[in-house]
C-alpha cells in the first residue's frame, strides 16, 4: 500500500511537471533507412562509442554495485542481464533500461546520462516518465514501488 504522503507529493510533481498534449495517443515517427545503410551507420555508431556492456561496467564500479545486486533489484531475468553485459548488438528497450538505472541508484541527472547513452530520455509529455522522474529525484529506487506508482495512476508498469 502507498503512503498517502507520497501519492500527494507525486500528485504536486505531476501538476508541476507534465506537459498534456490532450491528445490520448502517443504519436510516433518512423524513419525509413535501408538495412545497408542501417548497417554502415550501425558499425560507424560502434566505431565512435564505447559499448553498453562497458559503460554499465563503468556505473557499477562508479555506484559500487554488483551484478547481481542490479539485475535482482531491476527484476530482470539474470540471462537478460547477461546479454546487455557481453552482446555488443543487443539494446535494452527503455523500461528496462530505466530499471536498471532505477537499481544503480542513479541521480535524475545521471539517469538522463544513462538513458541518453543508449538512446533514450524521459519526456514531460508522457505521465509514465514523469512518474519515473520523481522517482529519481526523490531517490524511490525500488521498482515494486515505482510500478504501485505508475499503476495508482493506470499507467503501464516498468517491468512485470
Amino acid at each position: 500500500m502507498l503512503d498517502e504522503s507520497l501519492i500527494k507529493s507525486l500528485d504536486s510533481y505531476i501538476s508541476r511537471h507534465y506537459i498534456s498534449t490532450g491528445v490520448n495517443e502517443r504519436v510516433n515517427i518512423h524513419y525509413s533507412i535501408s538495412v545497408d545503410g542501417y548497417q554502415q551507420l550501425d558499425e560507424a555508431i560502434q566505431e565512435e562509442q564505447q559499448s553498453l556492456a562497458d559503460y554499465i561496467r563503468e556505473w557499477l564500479i562508479k555506484k559500487g554495485r554488483e551484478d547481481i545486486d542490479v539485475y535482482k533489484e531491476a527484476g530482470l531475468d539474470r540471462r537478460v542481464f547477461s546479454k546487455i553485459r557481453n552482446e555488443k548488438s543487443y539494446h535494452p528497450g527503455k523500461n528496462t533500461t530505466i530499471a536498471i538505472a532505477l537499481a544503480l541508484h542513479l541521480s535524475r541527472e545521471e539517469a538522463d546520462e544513462f538513458l541518453s547513452f543508449i538512446g533514450y530520455s524521459l519526456n514531460k509529455m508522457q505521465k509514465e516518465d514523469v512518474v519515473i522522474r520523481f522517482c529519481f529525484d526523490n531517490q524511490i529506487y525500488d521498482v515494486m514501488v515505482v510500478n504501485e506508482l505508475l499503476a495508482h495512476y493506470g499507467l503501464p508498469l516498468l517491468v512485470k
